[in-house]
Order: structure tokens, then C-alpha cells, then sequence
């Protein structure tokens, strides 16, 4: 190859570098480069020249020129496949002009490569993922809005169709319409429910609704509880159940976790004790087995299929808890005529300091013997120590 030809084929190659990265259409977006334009006529070798066929520019219009330009340049109009530029684009139409896809494929938004957003496709109306990528909805499940917030351990989730979690830690609106506003470990499991925030509140009664506080529960169909703490006594329902058959089957779950601090109460970043089983005795309505896990929609142990109206007791199997770990909160619950799902069935362990312990003997003449067979019989001496370390 000639040197001429040589030079040209690498000028060619750098220009069409450039030409991929910058030019789009209406503009350039590196200097030095001719922004786009509709051409006079079709660019051929040898033609007249033109400018805006000189894609190496190196003064001529030549096959390397034609080839660069083959696929990208519309040789009647302007660059033909559009791009979006770093700095800004001017004359789009909306519906024509968007970023997205056109195949049935979610879209995600990172920031320092982790996700931000997520749009998940659907006929009906897609799903919205904000925050913390291990934020979910369930497949299936239409309309639906995370805003953000979540985190590894306390991901926010969505079970419902045009379900709502506007943010905070551990949130799950589980029913249709459901809405959690935010805060900590909320619950809303049945359709048409809201929680406006606060800590490890319950809305579990259809149309059911708690503004705030820690540790309240709305279980009857529309009830409210306005704030405060663990107010239990706002609740009415009344199902009617012919012949006394049970009408339905509900779930009862709940938080078996290390109480680090040993206060008795569900904190913020406190672990989970997994594999500790816990059993759900209802009487003549059978006995349910759980193990725990992971923290999962606010919980990490649940039984399902309590027909309506059992009394239960509910006990964590101690045989099953790991070595070290003495309760911090009570170590059986009981729920009574169960009409619905019931949440927040909790129950916190502390891990004690280890310690070491033995027995010292001594003897008058300040030896300080091993076995108790070899201290004289006349000056026996003996001191039980223990030793704890935090």
C-alpha cells in the first residue's frame, strides 16, 4: 500500500471515530466539525465538491469518503440515524423523539453504577422502581410506584396492582391500591389500605388506614387509627359465617430477630436469627410450623392457611435458637378470633457476654495445686473465680 493511500485510510478511520461520537442530528457536538446539513445533491467521487461530503477531510470527495458515510449519511438529507447529545438536543417532537426502548424490556437509570431507576413494562400501565436496587414489585403486578428509599436489608416492595411506596426502610403496601407513605417496617397487606408512616404500623383491614406513631394495628374493615402507640382498641368488624364454618384462611408473621441492644425493641439495622423454628399452635384449627429467614415485606417467619376465628399461641422453639441468646421481649404471643391476617408477631433475643469460669485452690504454704488430692489435709483452702468478659 501506497503512503498516500496509507495516510488517507487512516485519516479516514479517525475521522469516522469522530464522525460516530459527535455528529447527530441538527449539530455537532465536538468543535472543528461541520454540523450537519442537508446536502445540495448526493455526494459521489470525483463530484463537485462539497464540504459536508469531505467526511476525512482531506480536501476531496473519494470512495473513502463514500464508504465512511455509507449507512449514517442520508446522501439527500442529513445523518439519518439521531443521537442525543451530552450538552442538550433542539428540535424534537415529543412521541417522535424519546429515550427508551421499543421492545418489551424494562429500563434502568444508574448513578456510579448502581441502579436508581427502573421502568418495567406493562399493556395495562407500567411499574415505577425507584431507590435502592433491591427495591421490588412483584412480576405480574401492574401500575405500580416505588419512589424511593430501601436498603439490602430493608427493601421496599410492592405487591399489589397500582400498589404505592412513596419511600423509607422495609415498606411493603401488599394489597391493590395499598399506600405506604414512608417510615419503617409499615405494612399495608389488603387492598384499598394506607399507612401515611411512623414505625412498624399494620393496616391489614380492607380500606383500613394509620396516620403514624410505632406499633399500631387498623385490623378492621375501616378502621383508623390516627398516631400515638400501639393503640389496639379502634377496631370493629363483624363477618357473617354461616353454620359456624370458618370463611376464610389468613396468614400470622412476624420479626424473630438479635435484639443487639437488648432493649425489646425492633431497631433500625438490628439482624435477623434465621433458621429458628417457630410454631403456631391453634387448637382444634391445627398446628402451624414456620422458620425463619431473611426480612422480607417487614417480616421474616409466617404461617399461612389460620382458618377465621382461631385462638392461637404462638412460641418460638428455644431447642432451635443459637447458643447464647436469652429473650427480650415475651416468649409466647397469643392472637384470639383471628378474623385477618395478623402482623407483627415479634420477638427479640439478646446475646449474653461470654464467659469463663473455674475453680482456684491454695494452701497455706503458697502453693497453688492443680488437683485437690495433693493439698495437705491440715490448711485446705478453696476459692471459686469467675472471670467475664464483655
Amino acid at each position: 500500500m501506497s503512503g498516500t493511500m496509507r495516510q488517507k485510510l487512516l485519516m479516514a478511520l479517525a475521522a469516522a471515530l469522530l464522525a460516530t461520537v459527535s455528529i447527530h442530528a441538527g449539530a455537532a457536538s465536538l468543535s472543528g466539525l461541520t454540523p450537519a446539513r442537508v446536502l445540495a445533491g448526493p455526494c459521489a467521487p470525483g463530484g463537485a465538491y462539497d464540504p459536508a461530503c469531505d467526511v476525512d477531510h482531506d480536501g476531496d470527495v473519494d470512495i473513502f469518503d463514500i464508504q465512511l458515510a455509507a449507512g449514517h449519511w442520508g446522501q439527500a438529507g442529513p445523518w439519518s440515524s439521531g443521537s442525543w447529545d451530552l450538552t442538550g438536543n433542539a428540535a424534537t417532537a415529543p412521541g417522535t423523539h424519546f429515550v427508551g426502548t421499543t421492545d418489551n424490556q424494562p429500563l434502568e437509570l444508574k448513578v456510579n453504577n448502581q441502579r436508581a431507576l427502573r421502568l418495567e413494562p406493562h399493556t395495562t400501565s407500567p411499574n415505577l422502581v425507584g431507590g435502592h436496587s433491591s427495591n421490588s414489585i412483584t412480576p405480574g403486578v401492574y401500575g405500580a410506584t416505588i419512589s424511593g428509599g430501601g436498603a439490602t436489608a430493608g427493601p421496599n416492595a410492592v405487591g399489589g396492582t397500582h400498589g404505592t411506596v412513596s419511600g423509607g426502610y422495609a415498606n411493603s403496601a401488599g394489597g391493590p391500591y395499598a399506600t405506604v407513605g414512608g417510615g419503617y417496617v409499615n405494612l399495608a397487606p389488603v387492598a384499598w389500605t394506607t399507612i401515611g408512616g411512623g414505625s412498624i404500623n399494620t393496616a391489614s383491614g380492607t380500606y383500613a388506614t394509620v396516620s403514624g406513631g410505632f406499633g399500631n394495628t387498623a385490623s378492621g374493615p375501616s378502621a383508623t387509627v390516627s398516631g400515638g402507640g400501639s393503640d389496639l382498641t379502634l377496631d370493629f368488624g363483624y363477618q357473617y359465617q354461616p353454620g359456624g364454618i370458618p370463611a376464610s384462611t389468613n396468614t400470622i408473621s412476624g420479626v424473630l430477630w438479635n435484639d443487639q441492644d437488648g432493649d425489646g425493641v425492633f431497631d433500625v439495622g438490628e439482624p435477623m436469627l434465621t433458621g429458628v423454628s417457630v410454631v403456631v399452635d391453634c387448637g382444634a384449627n391445627g398446628t402451624f410450623l414456620a422458620t425463619t429467614g431473611a426480612l422480607v415485606l417487614g417480616r421474616n417467619w409466617s404461617v399461612a392457611g389460620v382458618p377465621d376465628g382461631s385462638n392461637c399461641t404462638i412460641t418460638p422453639n428455644p431447642a432451635t435458637l443459637p447458643l447464647g441468646y436469652t429473650p427480650t421481649t415475651v416468649i409466647t404471643r397469643t392472637v384470639t378470633n383471628v378474623q385477618n391476617d395478623v402482623t407483627a408477631q415479634n420477638f427479640g433475643y439478646h446475646l449474653l457476654p461470654s464467659s469463663i469460669s473455674g475453680t482456684v485452690i491454695t494452701r497455706g504454704d503458697s502453693c497453688a495445686c492443680a488437683r485437690a488430692s495433693a493439698v495437705p489435709r491440715n490448711s485446705p483452702q478453696k476459692t471459686s473465680v469467675s472471670r467475664r468478659h464483655m
